[in-house]
């Protein structure tokens, strides 16, 4: 069966008029003056939040109107070396609209439900039969007609319900642990920001010492996890979402596990991430510190005071770098008590990552069992 015989509307951004009239009606502008969002693959891997967002006027979203987005609409990125990927646009509780190499996916729910065409193309499945789709190889993509050609096969309505269920209870568990994080985490900036705002301050390196990572060279990326002794190999990109770079575990290599902190200082200056296990790359540094200021340390780098500093000796235009600022980031002379206070938090964190990489496994086995 054919996607375009399940669905009501299959269209993108291009959709809404030629190039030239997209460059003139169609202009981005900062979230003061923008009415919709834009949603992107880069705003879904960075958890939609203002740091790299876009918006269009009303004007503008207007006229793209083709392409104006509702929360759980199926989202697939058709152009680049992340084509494939599948999302559903969140609920922003404003107005919405699909950015550029994505294509929109609206099911006739009276073939197939939402929730399970979502499933069926985010599934191994579901990314095959999109790559299968794939012209071009400078920049690989596909386009709206491949999409709508696509050949897929479907369960019956019962069964539908059985795998939305079944899958579905296992996202709930996912969005409530990242909810409860996502908590976490402000509890402890509002510690910490509270805390700089009234204590003394030191260097951060008075406490730690930060490792950066090493560059093995994208000739030695293995792309597929081929054998269950390969490890992941860490870039900046994969502190917001992990992707599938792997390598083969070497002595030579910076290693860190689930309880370290990354942070960033090329690409994207003072983005950091804790959870994460593999080999990490030169963009990247590792936090070495006694196990007791994790928690203050962690809090630290997400601070007001620290981002700002990082932000602050930023430098260059394509590309940031800031390890400069490393030697001025500082750290508040806090008490142990709130030191343990900032720890219970990150540990609590860290515990609640290891159940999600649990669930996403179990989620990863229930999709390849029902496609």
């Amino acid at each position: 069966m054919k996607l375009e015989e399940l669905t009501n509307t299959i269209t993108d951004y291009v959709a809404n008029g030629s190039f030239a009239s997209l460059r003139e009606n169609a202009k981005y502008v900062d979230k003061a003056n923008g009415y919709a969002r834009v949603i992107r693959l880069t705003d879904e891997n960075n958890n939609y939040s203002e740091e790299d967002a876009i918006y269009v006027s009303k004007l503008s979203y207007d006229f793209l109107s083709k392409s104006k987005l509702e929360a759980g609409d199926i989202i697939v990125t058709n152009v680049g070396a992340y084509l494939g990927t599948v999302f559903q646009c969140p609920d922003l509780h404003i107005p919405m609209t699909l950015g550029p190499n994505a294509v929109l996916i609206k099911p006739n729910n009276t073939k197939v439900s939402n929730k399970y065409l979502y499933y069926l193309l985010y599934s191994e499945y579901g990314h095959n039969k999109l790559i299968s789709l794939v012209s071009g190889s400078a920049m690989p993509k596909f386009n709206k007609t491949d999409l709508r050609n696509m050949d897929i096969t479907i369960h019956t309505p019962e069964v539908q319900q059985h795998i939305i269920n079944t899958i579905g209870s296992v996202d709930d568990l996912i969005e409530n642990i990242n909810k409860q994080n996502e908590k976490l985490l402000h509890i402890g900036l509002t510690i910490i920001n509270g805390l700089n705002g009234s204590l003394g301050h030191q260097k951060l390196s008075s406490i730690c010492e930060l490792a950066k990572g090493l560059e093995i060279g994208s000739q030695n990326y293995i792309e597929t996890l081929a054998n269950e002794s390969l490890i992941h190999y860490l870039r900046v990109g994969d502190l917001l979402s992990l992707g599938s770079t792997f390598v083969e575990p070497s002595s030579d290599l910076m290693l860190c596990s689930d309880d370290d902190i990354l942070i960033a200082f090329d690409g994207a200056p003072g983005r950091n991430a804790i959870g994460l296990e593999g080999a990490y790359s030169s963009g990247i540094y590792k936090v070495n510190c006694n196990l007791n200021y994790k928690g203050l340390i962690y809090f630290e780098i997400n601070s007001e005071l620290n981002q700002k500093i990082i932000k602050d000796h930023s430098q260059g235009t394509t590309i940031l770098h800031a390890s400069k600022a490393i030697p001025f980031l500082e750290i508040a002379k806090t008490d142990e008590q709130n030191n343990k206070k900032l720890n219970v938090l990150f540990k609590q964190i860290i515990k609640n990552k290891k159940k999600l990489k649990q669930l996403n496994n179990e989620k990863r086995l229930l999709l390849s069992k029902y496609f």
